[in-house]
């Protein structure tokens, strides 16, 4: 059945913690997926005033999804308008950053070795990535673009969609 089981997996992990000022519970399921894909983040104190929780799904593959949990919370607390007390900005700017960060050869060697898949050099060598690097570079800005537009604007723009 390719990329799906024939009944779905109902096994749930679950937990729970807290923090000073909350308490939470969360519960996962693997679903009709042949591999559980998604993943998360539980931070009650990402600072003293901010508390996060994300879901990240794997569309597909784990290893992207298993990265942003890895990495995002200190990209965001990274950016300067984090700092400034802009979260919505910080999030835009630490998703840019992180999808920039997902073309890097070393990241790229990072998420094969996530995925389990073995890691050759010419994988990643520095011609594949600098030949989708432009590609990159522009799906960015088209998708800062949309996601900075105002609603009066957003249904005259249309986007290019690109498979990956």
């Amino acid at each position: 059945m390719g990329a799906y089981l024939s009944q779905p997996n109902t096994d749930k992990s679950s937990g729970q913690g807290g923090g000073h000022r909350l308490s939470y519970g969360y519960s996962a399921m693997q679903g009709w997926r042949v591999s559980m894909e998604d993943a998360h983040n539980c931070i009650p104190e990402l600072d003293s005033e901010t508390a996060m929780f994300s879901v990240y799904d794997g569309h597909g593959g784990e290893e992207v999804a298993l990265y942003c949990a890895k990495y995002l919370p200190e990209v965001i607390k990274s950016q300067k308008a984090y700092k400034d007390g802009k979260l919505q900005k910080a999030l835009e700017d630490a998703f840019l950053a992180i999808d920039q960060k997902l073309t890097q050869e070393e990241v790229i060697k990072e998420l094969a070795q996530m995925a389990g898949r073995p890691i050759n050099d010419h994988d990643c060598g520095k011609e594949k990535v600098a030949d989708e690097d432009d590609v990159d570079k522009e799906e960015a800005a088209l998708l800062h673009e949309e996601a900075t537009m105002t609603i009066s604007t957003r249904g005259t723009r249309t986007f290019p969609q690109r498979n990956r």
